[in-house]
């Protein structure tokens, strides 16, 4: 049986996954078009839903790699990035408690884009939108436009995967955008 879930997954092959909370981490691997990634992405089989996950650091990318979660902690061991790695790497997803429902309602679209994106229904109480590149850099950052909707333009960024980080006084939110 296939599942139909929402969300973005970025399709790869020679990936590893671990198991934290109940969710399924999914790490590294090769993806269509790309020698090897560093993407985690997470699935909530009881939402049946993607998402990427905030952490504090990132993974060498690469592919052909173990991971496993020890005490609440996720450990990416070995792999290979063009040379066989003999790494130990570690995150702890950031669980701080904070309300992801309340952006339920916003929509970023195209997704995929080739440039310009449409956000609507933007909360009243959103401070900021940061869009953040595949090495943690801040690439671009809007105000709350207090109009509920607005437009960001991508256009003259590389093709590749951003994040669009939503920030309010109660909540953060990160939505998968690929730029094509």
């Amino acid at each position: 049986m296939t599942l139909t879930t929402s969300g973005m997954f970025t399709p790869r092959q020679l990936l590893s996954s671990s198991v934290l909370d109940g969710k399924i981490y999914v790490i590294g691997g090769q993806s269509q078009g790309e020698e090897w990634t560093n993407t985690v992405e997470v699935f909530d089989p009881a939402t049946n839903s993607w998402s990427t996950p905030v952490t504090g650091g990132t993974f060498t990318a690469r592919r052909s790699l173990a991971a496993i979660t020890v005490n609440g902690k996720i450990y990416a061991l070995g792999g290979y990035d063009g040379k066989y790695l003999n790494t130990n790497e570690v995150f702890t997803p950031i669980t701080n408690g904070v309300n992801e429902k309340q952006f339920s309602t916003l929509t970023i679209f195209p997704n995929p884009t080739t440039g310009i994106l449409s956000i609507n229904n933007i909360p009243e109480n959103l401070s900021k939108i940061s869009i953040i590149n595949m090495l943690g850099e801040t690439v671009l950052e809007m105000n709350n436009p207090r109009t509920g909707n607005a437009r960001i333009d991508l256009s003259k960024f590389p093709v590749g995967i951003y994040y669009a980080r939503c920030i309010s006084p109660e909540s953060v939110s990160v939505r998968k955008i690929i730029r094509e």
